[in-house]
């Protein structure tokens, strides 16, 4: 079962990302989107306005999600894994997809490649510096971590590991350079925005747990999701095949924090995707595949299933900063559903399915 679960990812990535093989503000992690969604952002001066991004392209909202329209002008590649809002000027956004990173400086009205030629392998998550909008950094699956200092015009590769795979990303608010990488074995880190090192020896992260020799780490424990506390940076959630684990000293340690997250098996709890409430800093919410969106108030000691639990991988979760209770998830289609969004006005008491052309 768990290497099932890691071939279904990586085989999606594998399958989509052509140019990967040559070598996913707010939470959202990646993986098979083809029919469905796997990035949800919401802008963070103005709730009304929302943008989804999938398997068919990106949608927007500029009324809370009851009516969308396709804003694709100039994406020259469809699938997208991620979106990131510029929070300085939020009519800037970036999507990552399979074909490298596009950018927008209308609020999706328009999209052109970024730099020269551009980031071309395929990007699965980006994120934008808090403290220098200019300030890119991109999780490019095999192709390891990028970055951009002039606001996507030039790129360089951080850091590759032919053993690796790169699918989440977190920056520290608080302390330009500290950028946290989520691979397949574990979390990597880097303090100055440029040589990353395993945290701990997080490439062994997983090692005990699994039995794993290092040569087949590559299936240890894909860390899909990350998510940093913006009041205390130290801490931090990661989401991975086996559930949730915290770090609560910058990732020198970590322990898993999993309890009522229910999964397929007892072991086996798949997270797709992690975000915290920007106003309480112990509810924090993970979406899971095969499916559901799970509740913690207590700093991840204790879970509850809030719903979805049938509607499809959760690959995504966008949360309104202004009134964290809205949540939007956006889902893959599993075995027997259709990816869609999702939106709960009441903390994940109750969801309803938005109506999205694609959907």
């Amino acid at each position: 079962m768990i290497l099932e679960a890691a071939a279904l990812i990586a085989g999606a990535l594998a399958l989509t990302c052509s140019s990967a093989q040559g070598g996913a503000h707010q939470a959202a992690s990646h993986g098979p989107a083809e029919t469905g969604f796997s990035s949800v952002a919401v802008d963070p001066r103005d709730e009304r306005i929302v943008y989804a991004g999938g398997g068919s392209g990106i949608f927007k909202s500029a009324d809370g999600g009851e009516t969308w329209r396709e804003v694709d002008n100039g994406l020259t590649n469809r699938y997208v894994f991620d979106l990131a809002i510029d929070q300085h000027r939020p009519t800037t956004l970036y999507a990552a997809t399979t074909g490298g990173v596009f950018k927008s400086t209308d609020a999706a009205s328009s999209w052109h490649i970024v730099g020269p030629t551009g980031l071309t392998v395929g990007a699965i998550a980006i994120v934008i510096d808090p403290l220098d909008s200019n300030t890119l950094y991109v999780a490019a699956d095999l192709n390891g971590v990028y970055k951009s200092s002039d606001g996507g015009q030039t790129w360089r590769q951080l850091f590759e590991d032919p053993l690796e795979r790169f699918y989440a990303l977190a920056l520290n608010p608080k302390e330009h350079g500290t950028v946290y990488a989520g691979a397949g074995s574990g979390v990597f880190k880097t303090l100055d925005g440029e040589h990353f090192d395993p945290s701990n020896s997080g490439r062994g992260l997983f090692r005990d747990e699994t039995g794993f020799e290092a040569k087949h780490r590559l299936w240890e424990g894909f860390v899909t999701a990350l998510a940093i506390n913006p009041r205390v940076p130290s801490t931090l959630y990661l989401g991975c095949d086996y559930g949730v684990f915290k770090t609560a000293n910058s990732g020198f340690n970590w322990r898993r924090t999993s309890n009522g997250i229910a999964g397929p098996t007892k072991r086996y709890k798949p997270i797709g995707s992690l975000t915290l409430d920007p106003s309480k800093a112990n509810t924090l919410y993970a979406g899971l595949y095969p499916g559901g969106v799970f509740k913690t108030t207590d700093g991840g000691r204790h879970w509850r299933l809030l719903g979805l639990r049938d509607k499809g991988y959760v690959l995504a979760l966008g949360i309104d900063r202004k009134n964290p209770k809205t949540i939007y998830a956006g889902t893959a289609g599993g075995s027997q559903v259709k990816g869609a969004v999702y939106k709960t006005d009441n903390g994940g008491q109750s969801w309803r399915k938005l109506v999205i052309p694609s959907s």
